[in-house]
C-alpha cells in the first residue's frame, strides 16, 4: 500500500465467534489496482483456509464453503491474481477449491531456494553433523558457480563485508536510493526499518577495505565480516559499496533487495547471507523468482532448489 498511492486494500478475514475465543474461518489478502487484485507486477499473496487438525471434516467443509462464499460476495466481478508460496505447506485443498470454485485458471513460476544448515529444528545428532564448521557448509560451497566462487574470493580480499540489523540501516538506505532506478515513497523504507527493529530481517553490506588480510578460510567462511567494533565507528554511509536487505520470517530468509555502487559485490553479500542465516537457525534462504534474464541467472548460481510457486488467475 505504501508503494501504490492508488491502490485499494480490499483484504477481509472470517471470524467464528466461539464460546471461548474466536476462530479464524480463513484470511483474503485482496489489494486492488484498477479493477485488479494485485501487487503491483506480482501476483498477491492467496487467499489461506484453516484446516486444523482439530476439526471435523464437517467443519473443515463448512469453512472451505464460508470462505469461498465470503470471497464471492466481497469481490464479484473482481479479476484475481493470487500466488502460494510453499510456506505452509497446508494449502493445496484451498488452491484446487478456488480454482474449481470459480474456474480460475492455474499455473505456476520458479524460484530459487537455498537449503541452509544448522537448524534449530534438526536432532542434536544432525546439528553436529551441519555444524558451521563441518561437510554441510563446504558442501553448500562447492555446489555455487565457480565464477561465484571466484567473486566471493575477490571481495572478501579487497572489501569490508558483513551483516547487521537497525544499526546498518543507514547504509542501506543511502545505497538504495543511490542506485534506485525510480523513485520509492519514503513510507517503504520507514516500513522496512521497522521490520529490522522488529527482527523480521537483517542488512548486509560492503566497504572500501580498512580492517585485516585474509578475510576467507579455505571452506569458504568470510572470518573478518566487519573492522568496526561499534554502530558509531562505522563507515559514513557514502562509502556504502553495495548492500542487501533480507527479510526473515518463521524460520525461513527472503532476498529482499540489493543495490550496489560498486559491481559483482552482491555475490558475495548473498554468501554472507547464507552463512548469517545458518548460524542464527534459519532453514533456508529463498533468493526469488527466475525470470529469464539476468537476474535469474544471478539467483540461481547459489546452489539452490528450483520450487513452484502456485498461481491462479481468472475472474471472480
Amino acid at each position: 500500500m505504501a508503494y501504490d498511492p492508488k491502490a485499494i486494500d480490499r483484504s477481509f478475514a472470517v471470524v467464528l465467534e466461539g464460546t471461548n475465543y474466536p476462530q479464524v474461518v480463513g484470511i483474503c489478502p485482496a489489494l486492488e489496482r484498477d479493477g485488479r487484485i494485485c501487487m503491483g507486477d506480482d501476483a498477491c499473496a492467496g487467499p489461506l483456509i484453516t484446516e486444523h487438525r482439530g476439526l471435523s471434516s464437517t467443519r473443515i467443509e463448512w469453512c472451505f464453503e464460508t470462505m469461498l462464499l465470503a470471497i464471492e460476495s466481497r469481490l464479484a466481478g473482481t479479476e484475481c491474481w493470487w500466488r502460494w508460496n510453499r510456506y505452509p505447506c497446508d494449502y493445496r485443498n484451498t488452491i484446487a477449491s478456488i480454482a474449481s470454485h470459480y474456474g480460475m485458471k492455474y499455473s505456476t513460476f520458479t524460484t530459487a531456494v537455498v537449503p541452509l544448515w544448522g537448524s534449530t529444528s534438526l536432532s542434536q545428532e544432525a546439528y553436529e553433523m551441519t555444524r558451521p564448521d563441518g561437510d554441510a557448509m563446504r558442501v553448500r560451497w562447492s555446489q555455487i558457480r565457480s565464477s561465484y566462487r571466484s567473486l566471493i574470493k575477490q571481495a572478501a580480499r579487497d572489501y569490508d563485508i558483513g551483516y547487521g540489523y537497525d544499526e546498518l540501516w543507514p547504509h542501506y538506505e543511502s545505497c538504495h536510493r543511490q542506485c534506485s532506478t525510480r523513485s520509492r515513497p519514503g513510507g517503504t523504507y520507514l516500513y522496512q526499518f521497522r521490520w529490522l527493529r522488529g527482527g523480521a530481517g537483517l542488512v548486509l553490506a560492503a566497504f572500501p577495505k580498512g580492517g585485516a588480510e585474509g578475510a576467507m578460510d579455505n571452506g569458504g567462511r568470510v572470518t573478518s565480516p566487519l573492522s568496526w567494533s561499534a554502530a558509531g565507528s562505522s563507515p559514513a554511509p557514502s562509502t556504502t559499496l553495495s548492500s542487501s536487505y533480507v527479510i526473515t520470517y518463521k524460520g525461513h530468509g527472503y532476498y529482499a533487495s540489493g543495490p550496489s555502487v560498486q559491481k559483482n559485490l552482491q555475490h558475495a553479500l548473498q554468501w554472507v547471507a547464507i552463512q548469517a542465516l545458518s548460524e542464527n537457525g534459519y532453514n533456508s534462504y529463498e533468493l526469488g523468482w527466475l525470470a529469464d534474464d539476468g537476474v535469474g541467472f544471478f539467483k540461481s548460481g547459489f546452489g539452490g532448489d528450483v520450487k513452484n510457486i502456485d498461481v491462479l488467475s481468472g475472474t471472480i
